[in-house]
């Protein structure tokens, strides 16, 4: 009797692929392996101006910290009251961060917490945490800071992005609806919904955070939205 082995060696080299390697038994319905092309974001038809705001580093040489929010340069979209905010930090700090949220033409911020979140790299809090919600069709700007100093504020570091809430429309719900890990993602970026997307990212990132695959997929969207330096490092986590 001839072995697997020597009847693999005649075999089409895509049969030998499907039968010979033991390859084909792992990894083959990761999330990353059904992303196939890299997702392109499609920028919702806004007519908005550039809103991304601050950023930058303080700090000497040794210790300096940047900080920008995972945010587009123009307003962008959620389909959710409650969406998830996420900012990048290029290390740890003992220093506090804050969350604030408020109504474009509004006196008064919505949200003014500091966040228990001071780790370096890629974070995300939702807003349901702290049990706010946006209003539907109502732009809001968002800040990450950096806190320098209680006692002088202006020494802060400080990144800022806005975000509407938009609800998808029936057929785009019923798309949703019907989809789920990176498919999900994909639709959402593809429809304009910045915020859907990186939020249903980074959630898969948490599920398999030594997935290079869905690392690369969010760096990608980073990428697009002219957020280089988050992107890199995120390839490198």
């Amino acid at each position: 009797m001839k072995s697997v082995v020597s009847r693999c060696i005649f075999m089409p080299v895509l049969l030998i692929a499907a039968i010979c390697s033991p390859l084909v038994l792992y990894g083959a319905d990761t999330e990353s392996d059904k992303s196939g092309a890299i997702i392109k974001y499609i920028p919702p038809k806004l007519g908005a101006p550039s809103v991304r705001t601050g950023g930058g580093t303080r700090g000497n040489s040794g210790d300096a910290i940047e900080l920008t929010v995972l945010a587009p340069a123009h307003t962008g979209l959620s389909s959710k009251t409650q969406p998830s905010l996420c900012w990048y930090m290029s290390k740890a700090s003992k220093l506090k961060i804050e969350i604030s949220i408020s109504e474009t033409k509004a006196a008064r911020p919505l949200l003014e917490k500091t966040a228990e979140i001071n780790t370096g790299g890629i974070n995300c809090v939702n807003l349901k945490e702290y049990g706010v919600s946006l209003a539907v069709g109502t732009e809001y700007k968002w800040f990450v800071s950096v806190i320098g100093s209680e006692e002088n504020r202006s020494k802060d570091i400080v990144s800022g992005g806005a975000v509407i809430v938009a609800e998808p429309s029936k057929e785009l719900a019923n798309k949703l609806s019907a989809s789920k890990g990176i498919e999900k993602v994909a639709l959402y970026a593809k429809e304009g919904y910045w915020y859907d997307s990186i939020e249903g990212i980074s959630n898969l990132i948490k599920q398999a955070p030594n997935d290079k695959g869905l690392r690369e997929v969010r760096a990608s969207l980073l990428e697009q939205a002219g957020l280089k330096e988050a992107a890199d490092i995120d390839r490198k986590m």
